[in-house]
């Protein structure tokens, strides 16, 4: 004959499931994106930002890491970074002092910038018409900072042409997107007055 199995250890097995990570880390995905999933196109164009998030965020934050770090790379890795920067400070007209504060203004303004655009691809998710306000800021924002800080030279080599594309072709999907969605909301209000209508 099965032996039943004890409840009090039923019990506690349960609660030591609920407490563990896996649950809290559902909990709180389903807290930040809600419990809806959104239709294929919106999932694509969030994957879409998703990934361009991942790469953006994670090279500000080596870039800031490097910056910071430069002292200990020359002395470990026998990598020169300040010697390096202030080679490219002369080139473009600056102090070293100057140039290398401007750099990290620039970094750490970019790391915020990429923390503020996962706020908008959460609202991307939830199909939140407002998310367009914020990842349109953040993309012009982190395109237009260096050039304000470090000069049209800086703007022009030291941004690569792929980023460039790659943050213009986002802008321009984000529209077309945007367009789609209010046209599909529009057309739903429409058919739903004209229901009302014939009611």
């Amino acid at each position: 004959m099965k032996q039943e199995e004890d409840p009090t250890t039923f019990s506690s097995k349960l609660e030591n499931h609920l407490n563990g990570p896996l649950p809290l880390l559902r909990r709180l995905r389903n807290f930040v994106f809600g419990t809806q999933q959104p239709d294929g196109v919106t999932k694509i164009i969030f994957y879409f930002h998703l990934i361009l998030w991942v790469i953006f965020f994670f090279w500000s934050m080596l870039q800031l890491i490097v910056l910071k770090n430069r002292d200990w790379i020359a002395e470990i890795k026998r990598i020169p970074v300040t010697e390096l920067l202030n080679q490219r400070a002369q080139t473009l007209g600056f102090e070293s002092i100057i140039f290398i504060d401007r750099l990290q203004i620039n970094y750490s303004i970019a790391l915020f910038l990429w923390s503020a655009y996962f706020v908008g691809l959460v609202l991307l998710w939830r199909k939140k018409m407002y998310y367009t306000y914020v990842i349109f800021t953040v993309l012009i924002a982190y395109l237009f900072t260096p050039l304000l800080l470090l000069g049209w030279t800086y703007w022009t080599e030291d941004i690569s042409t792929f980023d460039k594309i790659i943050l213009l072709s986002t802008i321009l999907i984000t529209v077309v997107y945007t367009y789609f969605i209010k046209q599909t909301l529009l057309s739903k209000s429409t058919q739903e007055d004209q229901l009302k209508d014939s009611l």
